[in-house]
């Protein structure tokens, strides 16, 4: 429910921003790449052990220490690969989770709602950028509640950090001035 509130909201205030896809020729045939090509081009960790004691951790295992963690960004590199936009977008997004949580556990609200803020604004250049056909952030978003544990922690974090000053705000120009610096050269 709360990944569907955000999503509704960022899409209202991005609507109006447009994308500009025109580098994506409509007749030129899309390569498919393999696990192991994507892998090897992103420098992707090694799917995590389900038997190791931090993969049911809201942080889980991050065994490289770049992006997050390391399903994520696996996640994110064989879904988006070979949009180097996207995948610096989606990364960025989720190696935030790792100072959010370090945040709320500092009690640093002012920090956290900076983060919050930063990450609302990388979902919504997700979407703009991919003309809205795009789910990886919501999946992101999802991957980081994917169990009753983890999506308590999240609610309680957002409660607690967010109760004297409220859910952190993405206005439509925010998006139109920031989002085109994030595009890959």
């Amino acid at each position: 429910m709360k990944k569907l509130i955000l999503v509704a909201a960022i899409t209202a205030f991005v609507a109006g921003c447009g994308s500009d896809n025109s580098a994506n020729a409509e007749n030129e045939p899309e390569k498919t790449y393999t696990q192991v090509e994507i892998i090897e081009k992103l420098g992707l960790p090694a799917a995590p052990d389900p038997s190791h004691p931090d993969f049911k951790k809201y942080l889980g295992v991050d065994s490289n220490g770049i992006n997050g963690r390391d399903d994520i960004e696996r996640a994110i590199g064989f879904g988006a690969y070979p949009n180097m936009t996207e995948i610096n977008i989606l990364n960025e997004m989720s190696a935030l989770y790792k100072d959010a949580y370090n945040a709320y556990t500092s009690n640093n609200s002012d920090l956290y709602f900076d983060i919050s803020t930063r990450q609302s604004l990388l979902m919504g250049c997700s979407s703009v950028l991919s003309d809205f056909e795009s789910d990886l952030a919501g999946v992101v978003v999802d991957m980081y509640e994917d169990t009753q544990e983890r999506e308590a922690l999240a609610l309680k974090m957002g409660r607690e950090m967010f109760k004297d000053r409220g859910w952190p705000f993405v206005s439509n120009e925010m998006i139109k001035s920031e989002c085109p610096k994030l595009k890959s050269k």
